[in-house]
């Protein structure tokens, strides 16, 4: 599996088979093939936060934000099952989270949205 990265635009079916490959992807020891990390992340797509939810977290947890050319944007431990992680910061666009677990790692895509309210008065 060869992994490059580009500068320019990713079309709809480039990010369809990047969030393939991410999540074909979740268990990264050959001892833990039966265990594997459930995780949720909603909404997708987001505007300034979004939550994560882990089923069967026994330990410390992180998680880390990366945009499509591998620069990591946010990186943060938490314990229990449930976090929200605040990405206000972050530009529009698609961003895979990595969270490990429990002696393994789960990728997956997020997308941040822009939205603009505009409040219209007529008279």
């Amino acid at each position: 599996d060869d992994v490059r990265f580009c500068h320019r635009s990713l079309d709809s079916n480039e990010m369809e088979q990047i969030f393939k490959l991410s999540s074909s992807c979740q268990v990264t020891k050959a001892k833990d093939i039966g265990r594997h990390v459930r995780s949720n992340a909603f909404p997708n797509p987001f505007h300034s936060t979004f939550s994560l939810s882990l089923n069967n977290s026994t330990g410390p947890n992180s998680i880390s934000v990366f945009d499509l050319t591998g620069i990591e944007h946010f990186k943060d431990i938490f314990s229990g099952n449930h976090t929200t992680l605040d990405l206000c910061s972050l530009q529009s666009g698609y961003y895979l989270i990595a969270i490990h677990t429990n002696g393994m790692m789960e990728r997956c895509v997020i997308e941040k949205v822009f939205i603009i309210n505009f409040t219209h008065r007529f008279q």
